[in-house]
């Protein structure tokens, strides 16, 4: 039955990635400050959700290392936030399809649409000024397997193409040569380490009736390692 399901999503013309939805993100702890997720009323506390039919947490996983963490709406279909460490820049933009998080998905002979409780690559087959925005952009990093993890739907929202390749992309590049020029490790000074956070806020509008369009998208916080 799981390879039935595996082929359909194949047909959709996408593809899946196997990370790990788990119950507290002390699975991933090393993405935050002092291992420590933020605190958000109703939705994060101690690490936990308060909501698992809505919120889920993603240990992102891939080729067989976490790479970053993600707070996951399934209701907006749209994370809450990413966590990620930045430790320099790999510096091209790899080429690879967006990918599903497939534990999201019933996975049985009934499943009669491709993604029921996240985005996929369809939602954005019919726009022309809605684009796939990065909340751990694969600009920042380090090196080509994080910056190939990077493209999950779950670590995107739709962001408006002006404003993704507009004012977002020069504040990407504005955080990471800030990052890059005054965060270092406080063990090893001679490393650069930084905890990022980054959200978004939803906002009425959505994009093919699923997906929420955030009202912005804001790095949260950054804080020197």
């Amino acid at each position: 039955m799981r390879l039935l399901v595996v082929s359909a999503l194949l047909v959709y013309g996408f593809s899946f990635v196997i990370t790990k939805v788990v119950d507290s993100f002390s699975t991933c702890s090393d993405f935050f400050l002092n291992g420590q997720a933020p605190v958000i009323p109703g939705i994060l506390q101690n690490s936990v959700s308060q909501d698992n039919n809505c919120y889920k947490l993603i240990c992102q996983k891939y080729q067989n290392a976490y790479k970053f963490a993600t707070l996951y709406d399934t209701t907006n279909k749209i994370p809450v936030f990413s966590a990620y460490r930045y430790t320099g820049i790999y510096g091209r933009r790899p080429r690879i399809p967006w990918m599903i998080e497939l534990q999201f998905e019933t996975l049985d002979a009934t499943m009669r649409e491709p993604c029921v409780n996240q985005a996929f690559p369809g939602d954005y087959w019919t726009q022309n000024n809605l684009t796939c925005g990065h909340l751990f952009p694969n600009g920042h990093a380090a090196n080509e397997i994080a910056a190939l993890s990077t493209f999950t739907l779950t670590n995107t929202v739709p962001q408006y193409a002006s404003f993704n390749n507009g004012s977002w992309g020069r504040m990407e590049q504005t955080v990471r040569n800030t990052m890059h020029s005054h965060c270092r490790d406080k063990d090893n000074a001679g490393n650069i380490l930084a905890y990022v956070l980054t959200g978004a806020v939803p906002s009425k509008v959505f994009l093919n009736n699923r997906v929420n369009v955030p009202s912005c998208s804001k790095f949260l916080k950054v804080n020197e390692g």
